[in-house]
């Protein structure tokens, strides 16, 4: 009987380090996102106009690399002055490896409707 309560707080002390370790990949996780969203650029409401013409919201984009899983690879963002975006980086491809951009607001909706499209230069 003392061996199966010894094998029972083993089990809780497993448990209790699995749960622990679950919730500091997620905080580790939350502070990437929230630290990477807070560095932004804007780009002119021209940057995006849909084929009728008409000019959509100001856009704010950021970058996303796999530091968010322990990568290495590094992008960067800069507005030129005729408006244009640009994304420049290096992937370091050993164990994975990504860059990419998004706009802030992803969850939104640009403002697309009624067939509208746009086309990218």
């Amino acid at each position: 009987q003392r061996q199966t309560i010894i094998y029972g707080q083993l089990f809780v002390a497993i448990i209790g380090l699995g749960i622990a370790w679950v919730g500091y990949r997620l905080y580790r996780f939350l502070q990437y996102r929230r630290r990477t969203k807070s560095d932004w650029v804007a780009v002119p409401s021209s940057f995006l106009t849909t084929l009728n013409s008409r000019k959509k919201k100001d856009l704010k984009f950021f970058r996303i690399n796999d530091g968010v899983m322990g990568g290495k690879s590094s992008s960067e963002l800069n507005v030129t002055s005729s408006g244009y975006l640009i994304f420049s980086g290096t992937i370091i491809t050993k164990g994975g490896g990504f860059a990419s951009c998004r706009t802030l607001g992803d969850d939104q909706s640009l403002g697309f409707g009624g067939g509208e499209g746009l086309s990218l230069e």
